[in-house]
């Protein structure tokens, strides 16, 4: 029979993990799972995964990049090696990167700064990192904080820097950088 109850998971760090019933059939020696990028072609195969004796059968797919999508389908092979019909594609995703933090503010305190911003509605945010943008290319990380607030202590020589925040979830996933803020005096 073709395998029924075919499931993926859509939340979780750099994998999807699928579950199904397992055959009504006594000779199922195990299932072929295959993963695709496209609904309707280009599958392989991920793995064999056998007759485990469960109630429901599982099999997972990690190593996937943030946000990921991936189709997936399963089939059942007997000792004889006849295999069922494909079940239907389900899809399934790995969890996304948190969203950037918005509205970050700046206001002069002293020789500092108070940093805040507005925190992604993701409610797994455990963190974020606070950037300063160098003079040609590129980030420096400059602290961390475990609110949206950060104090910027700046030295009496050193010049105004451009700023941005990530935010880090509690699977260690960092946002894309917020909207840079330019600091004025």
């Amino acid at each position: 029979a073709t395998p029924v109850g075919l499931a993926a998971t859509r939340n979780t760090a750099g994998l999807v993990t699928l579950t199904w019933q397992p055959n009504p059939e006594p000779d199922i020696k195990g299932y072929q799972v295959e993963s695709s990028k496209r609904a309707d072609d280009g599958f392989r195969e991920i793995m064999f995964a056998p007759v485990s004796g469960a109630e429901t059968m599982t099999a997972t797919e990690a190593g996937l990049e943030p946000g990921a999508v991936r189709y997936y389908r399963v089939r059942a092979r007997d000792n004889e090696r006849l295999e069922s019909e494909w079940c239907e594609t389900v899809e399934g995703m790995a969890k996304p990167l948190p969203d950037a933090p918005t509205s970050l503010q700046a206001a002069a305190a002293g020789p500092a700064f108070m940093l805040t911003w507005q925190p992604p509605p993701q409610g797994d945010i455990t963190g974020y990192r606070v950037w300063a943008q160098k003079r040609l290319f590129g980030w420096t990380l400059v602290g961390s904080a475990d609110q949206n607030h950060y104090r910027l202590e700046l030295g009496v020589d050193d010049r105004l820097p451009v700023i941005a925040v990530t935010a880090i979830d509690q699977d260690k996933l960092e946002s894309e950088k917020s909207e840079p803020l330019k600091l004025n005096p």
